[in-house]
């Protein structure tokens, strides 16, 4: 005999913790759980210890695996917080979590090395599908919304930002200021078609762009000026002057 699966049970409240130690069973071994409420109750509860299971190192492990994954350790009835490395963050390890991270700030050498290091990245399909999942149903707390709103009005834009957005509008590129093909206008073109927006959604739409200026354009073929958002509908591309 290698080692041992055990179950220590708390008799005062019946809350368990399964795991297993390389070694004898009277060697004075207790457990590896890292929780604050185990070991406070540990010293001030009843316990008992049931041997389950005795073999090599790799039978103990896979069998206290196989015990783990077949009972409910996100209920208040274990005291296991992973699956054998596999973590599952109970309630105590999420507010502590929570707290380590209230008034973070990520400093600007952070920021850059978290963008260099996305920077290229591709997704797969998988992973899109995954977050795509995680997100579906999300709902956010209107604090949050006030925060991200807050974060966002009055946000100014670089001048490269700017000119982006303005060759965005001109009706043949998109906002990286590459060409779009017939095809790829279509395609977008296509994707409009049906959408009706509702008259709150309409209205919130026309306060939205209250006040805002737009940058002035000149068509080339005619020579007519106005806002980057409005001529390219009957401009540029489009223009009856074009040749």
């Amino acid at each position: 005999m290698e080692a041992f699966v055990y179950c220590l049970t708390n008799l005062d409240n019946n809350k368990k913790y399964i795991g297993y130690h390389k070694g004898s069973v009277d060697d004075g071994y207790i457990c590896s759980s890292r929780s604050e409420v185990f070991w406070k109750d540990w010293e001030e509860c009843q316990w008992s210890r049931q041997i389950i299971a005795k073999g090599t190192v790799e039978e103990c492990v896979n069998f206290e695996k196989l015990l783990l994954h077949s009972v409910d350790i996100y209920s208040d009835e274990w005291y296991n917080n992973n699956r054998s490395g596999s973590i599952v963050y109970t309630e105590e390890v999420r507010r502590k979590m929570s707290e380590s991270c209230k008034g973070r700030k990520i400093s600007e050498e952070h920021k850059k090395k978290i963008s260099a290091a996305n920077k290229g990245r591709k997704w797969t399909d998988e992973q899109r599908q995954r977050m795509s999942d995680a997100m579906k149903g999300r709902e956010y707390k209107d604090e949050w919304k006030k925060k991200l709103s807050a974060s966002l009005t009055g946000k100014p834009l670089s001048e490269e930002h700017k000119k982006k957005l303005a060759l965005a509008k001109l009706g043949n590129t998109n906002k990286k200021g590459k060409k779009v093909s017939d095809d790829g206008r279509k395609r977008m073109s296509e994707s409009k078609l049906g959408i009706k927006h509702s008259e709150s959604t309409k209205l919130k739409m026309s306060e939205a762009n209250k006040g805002k200026k737009q940058p002035i354009v000149e068509c080339p073929h005619c020579g007519v000026k106005g806002g980057s958002q409005t001529m390219p509908r009957w401009h540029f591309d489009r223009c009856k002057d074009k040749q």
